[in-house]
């Protein structure tokens, strides 16, 4: 019962800062968007396109120290993970802004299309490395259709994309899975907990989210052996997943369904 009082009155006093703090720094945001247009302007002029990630990704440390949210991950995560490509669970974008900052620079950071919907927008996270993916794809053919990520994957970038785990039952494997299926890269499955916590997260009480390894794929001439070592690995996501918040999950039975766009969703495996 204390419990469930404390946390009803932390949610008023919040209520009611939230607010307030939104309009203190609202000149801040007006900052980091002039500086983001005149280090833009700076990186296409000079071509150092490392000066605009390192910008965002120091404004980003600034946003979470301010906000009490502290980011810690494991060396295993960023060592050797060149030439790879990246999984993490994610409930929102704002995982894929954490997963942002942690990765070093050569990397392509994937999102959903429909936050590419503005133009500003999409130019934006262009010049970030950071592009939408792609739907139109068929089982039969993504090994010879050309995709706009193909020449990074040749130039050895990092790719990394975060996945809704609750929709892996009924839609097909994600884009970067099916990339790194189509070049033969290694699949690296991370793990991030705590994000769920960033709303209880302020100045003074602050919280920590945690991005670790929860292990390697390797991909070779059978894709299916890798996409199976995929849904083990979605096990292990989903167990987690519950724990966070049961919700989506209570209609999950990891069962045939029918494949969208001609991709096999994780659930088909259980049959193969």
């Amino acid at each position: 019962m204390g419990t469930l009082v404390s946390r009803l009155l932390f949610g008023l006093i919040r209520a009611v800062l939230v607010p307030l703090t939104m309009i203190q720094r609202l000149p801040i945001a007006l900052l980091f968007f002039i500086g983001f247009m005149l280090i833009w302007i700076i990186a296409k002029l000079t071509r150092l396109n490392r000066l605009l990630v390192a910008y965002v990704k120091m404004s980003m440390g600034i946003y979470l120290f301010m906000n009490g949210i502290r980011l810690k991950v494991d060396k295993q995560v960023i060592a050797d993970c060149e030439d790879k490509v990246l999984i993490v669970n994610s409930m929102n974008p704002f995982d894929m802004i954490l997963l942002f900052k942690a990765l070093p620079y050569r990397k392509i950071t994937v999102m959903p299309p429909q936050f590419f919907s503005k133009g500003w927008m999409r130019y934006a996270f262009y010049a970030l490395g950071i592009y939408p993916a792609e739907t139109l794809y068929d089982i039969r053919n993504y090994k010879q259709k050309p995709f706009r990520l193909d020449r990074y994957l040749k130039a050895e970038f990092t790719l990394a994309e975060g996945v809704a785990i609750m929709n892996q039952d009924v839609e097909p494997i994600p884009y970067s899975v099916m990339l790194a299926l189509k070049h033969k890269k290694p699949i690296r499955c991370l793990m991030m907990k705590g994000s769920e916590q960033r709303t209880w997260a302020t100045f003074f009480t602050r919280k920590t989210i945690r991005l670790s390894v929860l292990g390697d794929i390797p991909v070779g001439r059978r894709p299916q052996m890798a996409i199976l070592l995929y849904q083990n690995h979605l096990k292990t996501y989903v167990a987690y997943e519950r724990t966070r918040d049961p919700r989506p999950f209570t209609k999950l039975k990891f069962g045939p369904e029918k494949p969208i766009y001609g991709v096999p969703n994780v659930g088909m495996l259980d049959q193969r």
